[in-house]
Formats: C-alpha cells, sequence, structure tokens
C-alpha cells in the first residue's frame, strides 16, 4: 500500500481525536459558566457574619441618652449614613482617577525580533531590467528595539478635562445626597426619640393597669361561675374590660415599636437596654417659629440639598455639550522619544524622534449636530426639573409650616385633655374608696388617664417630628463642613449647638425680615 494511503486513517483519527478534544473542552467551559445557587450554609454563615459587622466598632451606651447624644448616634452609627459615606468616597476616587486621565501618555516599549534567514534584498534597473546589485542586508537575524515616547493629544486633553469637571460635580452631588441622609436621620430621631421617650414613661403604668384588668376579670369569672351575680351585668363587665384591655394591648404596641423605631435609627439591636435621659412633659420646650413664609421658602430653595444637587445634575449636562462641541474637531497629537536599536548595521544607534499628527474622523461632522442637539435637550430637561422641584419645594414649606402650626394647637389640646382625665381619676377614686363607685368605672378612668398620657407625649413628640421636618424642608445642615472622625460626645454638641443657633437666627430673622436663615448675618448680631 502506498504510504500516502497508509496515513489517511492515522490523519484521520488525529481529526477526530481534536474535534472530540474541542467539544469536551466547549462542554467543560459550559458547565463552568452555569451559575450555583446560594446553599443553606453559606447563607448562615453570611448572615453570622452580617450581624457581626452590624454592630461592630459601636461606642457602648454608657448611662441615659439625651435627644443630642441620640442624634449624634444615629449619624454616627447608622448603617444607610455609612453606605452614603461610602459612596461619597467612591465618587472622590472616581475624581481622582478622572484628573489623572489628562495626564499625557507615556509608551514603553521593548521588542526582541528575529527571524530563521537573512532579510536580504537586491536592486533592478527599470529601463534595462538587469540586476545592478548582489544581494544585501542591512539587517541583523536577531536583536532588540525599545523606545520611551511621551504622547500628548490636544482634543483628548479637551475631553479629559470636561470628564473631570463632570466627575467633580459627581463628588459634590454625593455630598449633597450624604446632607439629605443626614437631614433624614436628624429629624426621624428627634420624632423616634419623643416618640420612645414617652413609651419609657408610661410602659411601666400600662403594665401595672394591664395587670389589674386581667386581676378583675378573673374575678367576674369567679363570680359568674357561681351564680353570684345576674349573667346579663356580668358579661356587659366582662365585655367592658376587655375592650380596655384591647386598649392597653394596642397602646402598648405603639409604645414598643417607637423604642423599636429608635433602636434603628441609632444602630442599636432592638429589644436591648435603653435608657432615656426625659424630664416630666410639663418642662419640655415648646419650638416655635414666628417667620412669614416668604422667608422660610426663601431659605429653601437657598439650602435645599435636592436643588443643589439638580443645579449640580445642570452643570454636568452643559459640560457635556461641550464635549460633544469638542469630540467633532480634529485631533492633534504632539508625539516626542528616544528610541534604541541593537541593528549593528545602523550607523546611530540611539536616536530622539518627534512628530506631529493631525486626525480628523470625517464621520464626526455628520453625527455631531445630532449629539449636540441630544446634549442641549438634556440641559432643557434638567432646568425643567429643577424647575419642578423648586415648586415642589415651596410646596412642602408650606405644609411644614402648616404642620408645625397644627402639631402645637394638637399639643395645647392634649395637654387639656390630659388635666381633665387626671382631675376625672381623682375623683372616681376618691368616690371608689368611699364604695360609691364600680371597679370597672375606677379601671376605666384609669385607662382613660394613661391614654391621656400617651396622647399627650404622642402629640409632644409629633410636634417634635414636624419642627425637624420644617429643619429638613428649609435645608438646615448641622452638620455641613465637619470633618469626620467625631466622637458621640463631640457630635451631640455639635447637634446642641446648631438647635441653638438656629433658634437664635430664627429671633433674628423676626426682626430683621430681610434676613434669611441660611445667609451670613452681621457679626454684632451672631
Amino acid at each position: 500500500m502506498d504510504p500516502i494511503e497508509e496515513g489517511i486513517p492515522l490523519l484521520l483519527r488525529a481529526k477526530a481525536g481534536v474535534r472530540l478534544t474541542a467539544v469536551l473542552g466547549v462542554a467543560c467551559l459550559l458547565a463552568c459558566a452555569k451559575p450555583l445557587p446560594l446553599t443553606n450554609a453559606a447563607r448562615v454563615a453570611r448572615t453570622r457574619a452580617d450581624l457581626e459587622r452590624m454592630f461592630v466598632g459601636q461606642s457602648p451606651l454608657d448611662g441615659s441618652i439625651d435627644l443630642y447624644g441620640a442624634m449624634a448616634r444615629a449619624v454616627r452609627h447608622n448603617l444607610e449614613h455609612r453606605a452614603q459615606v461610602l459612596e461619597s468616597l467612591l465618587e472622590q476616587r472616581r475624581l481622582a482617577d478622572a484628573r489623572l486621565d489628562l495626564l499625557p501618555r507615556l509608551l514603553a516599549n521593548t521588542e526582541y525580533y528575529g527571524r530563521n534567514n537573512t532579510l536580504s534584498s537586491f536592486s533592478r534597473s527599470i529601463e534595462t531590467g538587469l540586476t545592478s546589485l548582489e544581494p544585501s542586508t542591512s539587517q541583523e537575524r536577531d536583536g532588540w528595539r525599545t523606545d520611551l515616547t511621551v504622547a500628548f493629544n490636544l482634543l483628548d486633553f479637551g475631553v479629559s478635562w470636561v470628564r473631570a469637571q463632570q466627575q467633580a460635580n459627581e463628588a459634590l452631588i454625593a455630598e449633597e445626597r450624604r446632607a439629605k441622609v443626614v437631614q433624614d436621620i436628624v429629624s426621624d430621631t428627634r420624632g423616634a426619640y419623643w416618640r420612645a421617650a414617652g413609651a419609657e414613661q408610661l410602659l411601666p403604668e400600662v403594665d401595672r393597669l394591664v395587670a389589674e384588668v386581667d386581676a378583675a376579670l378573673d374575678r367576674a369569672r369567679e363570680l359568674d361561675d357561681e351564680g353570684l351575680v345576674d349573667p346579663v351585668s356580668s358579661a356587659s363587665y366582662r365585655r367592658s374590660l376587655l375592650d380596655k384591655l384591647r386598649e392597653l394591648a394596642g397602646l402598648r404596641r405603639e409604645l414598643e415599636l417607637a423604642q423599636v423605631e429608635l433602636a434603628q435609627l441609632m444602630n442599636v439591636r432592638p429589644g436591648g437596654p435603653l435608657e432615656l435621659a426625659t424630664p416630666p412633659l410639663e418642662e419640655l420646650p415648646i419650638p416655635e417659629v414666628d417667620l412669614s413664609i416668604e422667608q422660610l421658602e426663601r431659605d429653601a430653595l437657598v439650602q435645599r440639598p435636592e436643588l443643589r444637587e439638580e443645579e449640580y445634575r445642570l452643570r454636568i449636562n452643559r459640560l457635556e455639550v461641550r464635549r460633544a462641541m469638542l469630540s467633532a474637531l480634529p485631533g492633534l497629537e504632539l508625539r516626542f522619544g528616544r528610541n534604541s536599536d541593537t541593528n549593528e548595521f545602523l550607523t546611530h544607534g540611539d536616536w530622539f524622534s518627534w512628530s506631529a499628527v493631525l486626525t480628523q474622523n470625517l464621520m464626526e461632522l455628520v453625527t455631531a449636530p445630532s449629539a449636540i442637539g441630544v446634549a442641549r435637550s438634556d440641559v432643557e430637561v434638567s432646568d425643567a426639573r429643577r424647575l419642578a422641584l423648586s415648586m415642589a419645594v415651596l410646596a412642602q414649606v408650606h405644609v411644614a409650616f402648616r404642620d408645625l402650626r397644627a402639631s402645637r394647637e394638637e399639643l395645647r389640646l392634649a395637654k387639656e385633655v390630659r388635666l381633665v382625665e387626671e382631675r376625672l381619676h381623682g375623683v372616681t377614686r376618691d368616690r371608689y374608696e368611699a364604695e360609691r363607685e364600680s371597679e370597672l368605672e375606677l379601671i376605666r378612668k384609669q385607662t382613660d388617664m394613661v391614654l391621656a398620657d400617651l396622647r399627650a407625649w404622642l402629640a409632644y413628640a409629633d410636634l417634635q417630628a414636624a419642627w425637624g421636618r420644617l429643619h429638613g424642608t428649609v435645608g438646615t445642615d448641622p452638620l455641613r463642613g465637619l470633618e469626620d472622625g467625631q466622637d458621640i460626645q463631640a457630635l451631640a454638641r455639635v447637634l446642641r449647638r446648631s438647635d441653638e443657633r438656629w433658634r437664635r437666627r430664627i429671633e433674628i430673622a423676626r426682626d430683621y425680615p430681610d434676613a434669611t436663615l441660611s445667609g451670613p448675618l452681621p457679626a454684632n448680631l451672631e
């Protein structure tokens, strides 16, 4: 058999082996690309790690916590604020990275070259077609080439500068979002603190009253079982007690939820001990804002983080118009470099080189008008969105202002009802001790008094929450410009001074209608 014919089966088997190997390789790649679901053990391990990380590095809860201490802990340890801080740091790093794009390119190349024969050539006459020279070479078979070149593209520099400016505005947007998170945390903590304070004051009384109602129900059941009372009267009596018990259960649930809400804001494990420094309700200050709504509107339009964010977004879109225009220009690239070659045939193995290259993508002349038009449309949309947000801010100012006034009136009425219920409870208790009033009526008055206490506390908490919402609506940022790393005590002092400063500026703005809560005041008034 011919040797060629003998080799054909071997060649076919080799090709089949290659195909089988290729199929197996593709199958392995597809198997590797298949997503694997999380196992239960992995989820349990992740949960344990998260529970440890959520509360790591926190300041211990020493003693009772006042309002500003709770706010400071919320700002310092709240997980949402931590995430926003990390986002702000990320934008700062992106800005630093964008600024590095402004630098020229520094290109370093090292090349080893070689071939299996000599690179040679000869010359041939154009007129006669005869070879005029014997084959010759000016290149070694192998060698090294190196070069170090600085390249600077003016168009790329302009585009990178615009992108760096855009990223700088993105970093400022991240700071405004962080300020908004701080405002929301401080405002929410203000209301949650006073609701939790009411819970701390009233939960023991609620527990005592629930125990008394349970005891009264047990006595009513015993009398009913023994047939010592009228069945209808006994059922009515027990139904009244159950109604009061249901009211107390709802009251207890609301109080416990207030404590959980405050623990969440402070990033304290819910259910743990939390002692609040709370004076009696009668000694708590009542916030006042005797300002015109026009002053609050001006301050809100100047200070709100959302409006500042839209202003920065408008800057970014205007810079995008510039970037679209720059992209349509020709690019000029300047190059300067040092070169080296080990080829022994070269007279000069080391030399400097320079060049200037002007390039233009002609298709950019066609697509640039469309890109510029889209960028300008983005500017118009951003400006319209900013105006719409300004209108929403004005509405929020009016809502917060009226909410604060309504909360003051509700607190006044709740305090009056509380005094009336205390007096009725005292009269009913005296009549019960004189055996002229039933136990059911005494329990009812006790429940009504506790409910009145709770409504008064909740009314005060709503007033403080409305005060905090007005702070946020106007855009007050108590921590703007404050360096990170402050401890809890320092943050609490800053928050306290911020409240005092805001009240002082309200007093000044009341006497000077043209003054604002955000702008600078004369030195003799600060």
